[in-house]
C-alpha cells in the first residue's frame, strides 16, 4: 500500500521532499525514521525470494543492489528490461527481468515510504526553467516540512509548509 498522506498529515515528524522533483511532481516521505526501520528489518530478515519469471507494468517486485532489498513498482516493461519506481524513495531505476523478485506478504504490506506528490495550485506536468528548479530545490533540499493539507490523496495533491504557522512552500 502506498503511503497514507493523511497519517502523514499527523505526524508530529514532519515529512521531506525526496531530491530530484519538481513543484508539480516529487516524492515526499515521512521524516520519522521509525517507518524506515521497520520496513529495513523486514528486508534484511529475508530469505532468498523467488525470482520473478515475468513481470507486468503496476506489478510491485523486489531488486537487490548489491548490498540491499528495494521494493519497487514496474512503469515499463522492454523488451529486456523493467524500468521502475522505487515505492519507498521515488528513485527511477532500470533493471534487467532477470534481476527481478517476488515481494513476499510480510514485506508487501508495509506501507510504502514515499508517495508521488503535487503542490496544490500548481499545474500537473509544468515545464520548469532553471531557475525555478533551483528556487524549489534551495526551498525544500535538507527540510523537515510540514504537511499542512491533503486536498486529494490519489493524486497527491498537497500543500506543505515550512513550519506549522508558517507561510506555505508555494506562496514562497
Amino acid at each position: 500500500p502506498s503511503l497514507d498522506l493523511q497519517l502523514a498529515q499527523l505526524s508530529t515528524g514532519g515529512v521531506v521532499v525526496q531530491a530530484g522533483g519538481t513543484p508539480s511532481q516529487f516524492s515526499l516521505s515521512m521524516a520519522d525514521p521509525s517507518y524506515a526501520r521497520k520496513l529495513e528489518r523486514s528486508l534484511t530478515d529475508l530469505e532468498q525470494p523467488e525470482v520473478l519469471e515475468t513481470a507486468c507494468q503496476g506489478q510491485l517486485v523486489l531488486v537487490h543492489d548489491g548490498s540491499s532489498w528495494c521494493r519497487a513498482l514496474v512503469t515499463q516493461v522492454k523488451k529486456n528490461s523493467v524500468a521502475l519506481e522505487n515505492v519507498d524513495t521515488g528513485g527511477k531505476l532500470s533493471v534487467v527481468k532477470a534481476a527481478l523478485y517476488q515481494v513476499p506478504s510480510k514485506v508487501a504490506s508495509l506501507h510504502s515510504l514515499s508517495v508521488s506528490c503535487c503542490l496544490a495550485g500548481i499545474t500537473a506536468g509544468s515545464n520548469w526553467d532553471e531557475t525555478a528548479l533551483q528556487d524549489w530545490t534551495r526551498m525544500v533540499e535538507g527540510k523537515t516540512l510540514v504537511l499542512r493539507k491533503v486536498f486529494d490523496s490519489e493524486e497527491g495533491l498537497v500543500e506543505l509548509a515550512l513550519r506549522e504557522d508558517g507561510p506555505t512552500v508555494a506562496s514562497c
